[in-house]
């Protein structure tokens, strides 16, 4: 396949985040599929599910799943990470909440870390225009094809 780069990108970026938001997002991806259901306390469960989503066959089923991935990492990347851990940034002077705070520092680091990376791939090589074009090379041109020339039926 050659539009197997936008594939590889994902999957290098994936791979490249770090285990906490890795577990996350996979997470995530499978509880958004109706077609997974793991029960289980260990994370790595989710990560293999997620992983398989990545298998599709057929040239269709693969894009389909890639768009659901990148809206779903869409999705994990526009909420924020402060505000998903709520009172763990509120600055109360609480003791305790000061050290359950520091305890989650790396992780809000990693996961806004993560979502530079993410908005930067998302504007360059994984933007619609460039899901778009590996969809439909024929379009990536600039030049719209006649759909009775190109069409099987007309071949």
């Amino acid at each position: 396949m050659p539009d197997q780069n936008i594939f590889d990108d994902l999957t290098a970026f994936f791979d490249s985040v770090p285990d906490v938001v890795r577990a996350e997002i996979s997470l995530l991806l499978v509880a958004l599929t109706d077609e997974h259901t793991v029960e289980t306390e260990d994370w790595s469960k989710y990560e293999q599910v997620a992983r398989g989503l990545f298998n599709a066959r057929g040239r269709f089923g693969h894009y389909g799943d890639l768009i659901n991935a990148v809206a779903v990492f869409d999705a994990y990347f526009a909420a924020d990470p402060r505000e998903r851990l709520g009172l763990l940034c509120a600055d109360d002077g609480n003791k305790q909440l000061t050290l359950l705070r520091d305890r989650y520092a790396d992780r809000l680091t990693a996961i806004e870390q993560a979502r530079d990376k993410w908005e930067t791939l998302r504007q360059t090589r994984l933007s619609s225009l460039a899901i778009s074009a590996a969809l439909m090379p024929q379009f990536d041109s600039g030049s719209k094809p006649n759909p009775r020339v190109n069409s099987p039926l007309f071949g």
